[in-house]
Order: structure tokens, then sequence, then C-alpha cells
């Protein structure tokens, strides 16, 4: 009886010291895991607002689509993934691309419209639409206010060249030249000095995206660093946005099918924080309204294929947090899960 007391208290005393050694032992590798190891956490804001809503998350304000194809028979039975917007002295003016008849086959004969709107909800079409009507297949355009009587106009054509259309309101443009060839889906702004112009470039096997410059917004020079995106996907540019100090664009790739990105850049050439806002969503055009929200235009990819209207919110995207892996890390992370569980079993076993 003695002899098997004696166990019972040198059992219980072995106990006590594995648990406190199991304990320290915990304490001391997670302390060293997390400050000494690999600190190095990807946990950036991809957006910092300073004022302005999210760049990256965006919310629903109204239940339907805000602007639809015209119907059947209407020469813009349908319309595509890129439209253009302006809000000009109070009103919203919006450039987009419609054609009769089947995606994938009519197409081809896609035109330009024009429609306005008050509040950016709800749009009047021009009632002499399309604007632009040539035999040829004119979409994805972008349009320049450069004063209260000159604007510019680059629009796709044919799946391979970018034409250059000037109008003095907006509404009644003539052709000026060819600006860019095997190039599509141009998206240009301008400051008080130069031009520039992103835009999907149509050579090689996965087409991305290249940047170009202007003094006049006629000719154009492409940069040295070309191609400034390139995924190994089929990439390509929709609207930019500027606010301090960083560039803010957004693009749809073709992953399984084609879906709505964002990535920043500070210079136009080296572009991070690349992640995808939507798989349901396509083509956007996204700017900083007068009120300081932003706002999203986005072409729902399935169905009706219409445009929804959706704002940024006030909670900042962030990118997951991980860190780099590397074999001490594991080796480490291990031996915490191996002695955790150890201490477990210990506590099932004496229960």
């Amino acid at each position: 009886m003695i002899k098997k007391k004696n166990s019972k208290k040198d059992f219980g005393v072995k106990y006590k010291v594995l648990l406190f050694l199991s304990i320290v032992l915990i304490a001391y590798f997670s302390i060293v895991f997390i400050f000494f190891i690999d600190n190095e956490y990807i946990d950036k804001p991809v957006d910092r607002t300073y004022g302005v809503k999210s760049f990256t998350r965006f919310e629903v304000k109204e239940a339907n689509a805000v602007f639809t194809g015209g119907g059947p028979d209407a020469w813009d039975e349908h319309i595509r993934e890129k439209v253009w917007i302006i809000e000009d002295n109070g009103l919203f003016r919006m450039w987009y691309t419609g054609h009769r008849g089947p995606r994938l086959i009519n197409q081809r004969s896609s035109k330009i419209g024009y429609a306005f709107s008050i509040d950016g909800i709800n749009w009047i079409r021009y009632e002499n639409n399309p604007i632009i009507d040539r035999p040829s297949q004119d979409q994805d355009m972008s349009v320049v206010k450069v004063s209260d009587t000159s604007y510019h106009m680059y629009v796709e054509r044919d799946d391979n060249y970018i034409d250059l259309f000037l109008s003095r309101d907006g509404i009644n443009w003539t052709f000026h030249s060819n600006v860019k060839t095997d190039a599509t889906s141009p998206v240009v702004w301008k400051n008080e000095s130069e031009w520039f112009m992103l835009y999907e470039n149509m050579m090689g096997f996965s087409y991305d995206i290249h940047l170009a410059t202007s003094k006049d917004g006629k000719i154009w020079t492409d940069s040295p660093y070309n191609p400034v995106l390139e995924e190994n996907r089929h990439t390509v540019p929709n609207s930019i946005i500027y606010y301090e100090g960083t560039y803010h664009l957004y693009y749809h790739k073709a992953t399984d099918t084609w879906s709505l990105w964002h990535a920043t850049s500070q210079d136009l050439i080296n572009w991070d924080n690349r992640q995808m806002i939507s798989s349901e969503f396509s083509g956007a055009f996204t700017f900083i309204d007068s009120q300081g929200q932003i706002r999203s235009y986005m072409w729902y990819l399935d169905g009706s294929r219409n445009y929804y209207l959706k704002f940024g919110i006030d909670i900042p995207e962030y990118k997951p947090k991980y860190n780099k892996w590397n074999p001490v890390n594991y080796l480490i992370e291990g031996f915490i899960w191996y002695v955790w569980r150890r201490i477990l079993l210990l506590f099932d076993f004496l229960s």
C-alpha cells in the first residue's frame, strides 16, 4: 500500500513538472516566433482614404440597375462593359456602347451613345443616339473634357485600333485621326502639362496593359517600361483615380471568367496591392464625385449585363494578414502544436 501511494505521489509530481515545462516552452517559443523569427506581416491597408470613402469596398444603394439596355429592336438593345462618366457643371454625362442582337455576334456593329442625369441614378438617353455611328465596331471609349468648348473622345475600333474624335459640346463629334494600332480599351486623362493613356496591348498571347504619354492628346509615345501591368492573363483597364499621390486603377481580368480588379501605383509603372474586387462584375467606371463619395458603375457579367451603381463604404479594405513561410517557422509552429496536443491528451487521460 505504501509503495502504491508513493507511486501516485511521484506521478503527480511528474505531471506538475511536465505541465509547468510545457507552459514555459509554449510561452518561450511563442514569444520567439512572434517577435524574433518573422514578424514581417502583409497587413497594410490597400487604401488610405483621408476624407473620401473606400476605394476597394462598395455597397449598392439602389436595388435595381441604374442603366440598362434599350430593349428589343433598339440600337442599344444590349450594352457593353465600359461606360465613361463626367460630372460636368452639375450634370452627370455618360458615354456608353450599345448594339442590337446577341452579344457575341452583333457586337461587331456596336456604336457609341450618350445619356445624362441630374443624380447619376436616373438617366435620360439622348434622343439622336447613337452619336458615333460608323460601319465599324466602336466601343470602350474614354472622354476628356479639355475646356467648356473642347472634348476629346478615344474610341476602340474593330478590336485593334484607338481613334480620336473631337467635339465642342460632347455630343456632336468629328473624327480626327487614328492614334494607336494594336491597342484597345483606352483610359485617358490629363494634368496641367501632360496627357496619359493606359490601354490594352493586343500583341502577344496574353494581352497586358501599356502606358503612353502625350503633350497634346493627339500624338502619343509609349513608355519604355511597357508593359506596366502584366499578369499572364488578359487584363483590360477600365478607369483610374488619382488621389493623395496614389493612382487607383480599376481593370477587369480573365480568370475563370472576367472579374473586376484594383491596383495602386505612385508612378504608373509599378503596380501593387492587386486584388479582386468582384467575381460577379466586370468593367467598372469609378470616380470621386463632387460630394467626396466614390461612385462605381459596375457592369454585371451575367444575365442582363446592366450597370449597377455602387458607393465606396467607410471601412477600408485590408489585405489578408499572413506571415511568410520558412522552415524555421514551420518547425517552431509544429513543435508548439505537438506540445499543446500532448497536454490535451494528458488532461484527457487524467479526467
